[in-house]
């Protein structure tokens, strides 16, 4: 029996919805059984975008240009002007060194007269020589140890050979006995 307000209702459609229990998984991946943990989700591939053509594919081909960027002004310090500070005080320091103390590049040289003086003291004290009248050593004679020369000393009127050896670096020397 259809009545006149049948006709004029369209016709009822049924749609079937899924209902998921609670235990389910998420959509599309089955559930795990019972007392199982989900497995772990597929890694993540990232966002799956084309690389876009590009734009001036269709340009007449013209050879490219360098065109310059300008620098902003730097704060740091020129490199010739680093370089010139550090030549600068490795030249100061070698001299320093070289020539002050302890004196690489200097070869100290006895004094003459002090050497004179100091032969005619020995003898007169320590070989007891009264009569010494004259000591002559030679000029320039740099302090090396075991450096050897020979001085001349007149005693008794006589002209003899008095040998001298430097000790060491600060200029000490033997005296020894007239020849």
């Amino acid at each position: 029996m259809s009545s006149p307000t049948d006709a004029a209702r369209p016709p009822v459609q049924t749609v079937q919805t899924s209902v998921r229990p609670r235990h389910a998984g998420p959509p599309g991946r089955p559930s795990p059984p019972y007392d199982q943990p989900y497995p772990p989700p597929p890694p993540y591939a990232g966002p799956s975008v084309e690389p876009s053509p590009d734009p001036f594919a269709d340009s007449p081909t013209e050879p490219l240009r360098a065109v310059p960027v300008p620098r902003p002004p730097s704060d740091a310090v020129p490199s010739w002007l680093v370089a010139t500070v550090l030549g600068t005080l490795l030249v100061g320091v070698v001299g320093l060194l070289g020539f002050v103390n302890p004196g690489f590049f200097v070869t100290p040289v006895l004094d003459q007269a002090a050497v004179q003086n100091g032969v005619s003291t020995i003898l007169r004290d320590d070989y007891r020589l009264p009569d010494v009248t004259a000591v002559t050593c030679p000029a320039g004679q740099k302090v090396l140890p075991s450096g050897r020369f020979s001085c001349v000393a007149v005693i008794g009127g006589k002209s003899s050979d008095v040998p001298v050896v430097i000790q060491d670096r600060t200029g000490r020397y033997q005296v020894g006995r007239p020849l």
